[in-house]
């Protein structure tokens, strides 16, 4: 599956869009594109919440709509879903209701790559899917077994892990988009966010992260190439 991935749901969503949603980064110019991007990280329920469209008897939903009694039934969805970005948010649940979880568990990576004109955010979950929001604002969606991505997605994801046992996780709120020419990598995991951002020539020569950073430029191209055609 590709293009346009968010557009419909996300417009049905945005009519309830909260105060907290207007405190998030936005990076593009339009509202939808700015919507798609916060989706991507999977820290923020209550831009999932805004999906009246959710059944209720999709773990998603019984996550956002969860009480205090509901935390073994979480949990089993944390541990076992299918679903990256449901079991990102069901961890952000254990962790904010002060319930154990496993250390650094990657779930997912989000690439941004500053542009002349605004941002390049590709995001890559281990469930193989695939997000990407070109420069231009198109959203574009890739499954698992994308010809000419999902192989370049394993690989990035393979090194992302090595990577993420040697960070600290970010406890502060997250921050606004990288400039032009930085680059920034997120880490998606069960104890939280962690990233590491900087000059895209000095992070690619970068003996602790280097590898991880050309992995993920390398994820970048070949996403690029196949959203073109």
């Amino acid at each position: 599956m590709r293009r346009t991935i968010f557009v419909a749901a996300i417009l049905s969503m945005l009519t309830g869009a909260s105060a907290k949603t207007a405190e998030l980064p936005k990076p593009y110019k339009n509202q939808v594109t700015n919507f798609a991007y916060n989706l991507l990280f999977c820290d923020v329920p209550a831009l999932f919440v805004q999906n009246k469209a959710l059944k209720p008897d999709t773990p998603l939903y019984r996550v956002l709509h969860a009480g205090a009694k509901d935390a073994g039934a979480v949990r089993k969805i944390a541990d076992q879903d299918r679903d990256s970005c449901t079991r990102m948010l069901a961890y952000d649940w254990l962790r904010a209701h002060k319930q154990p979880v496993p250390a650094k568990s990657l779930l997912g990576v989000v690439i941004e790559i500053g542009s002349p004109e605004s941002l390049d955010t590709v995001a890559v979950y281990a469930d193989g899917n695939v997000r990407y929001i070109d420069e231009q604002e198109k959203l574009f969606s890739y499954g698992p077994n994308t010809a000419g991505i999902s192989p370049k997605a394993q690989a990035f994801l393979k090194r992302s892990r090595d990577l993420l046992a040697h960070l600290d996780p970010w406890k502060e709120p997250r921050v606004v988009a990288p400039p032009y020419g930085i680059v920034r990598i997120t880490f998606l995991a069960s104890s939280g966010l962690y990233f590491g951002d900087g000059e895209l020539r000095q992070m690619f020569k970068d003996k602790f992260g280097g590898a991880t950073v050309r992995s993920a430029f390398d994820l970048f191209k070949a996403v690029a190439s196949v959203s073109e055609k």
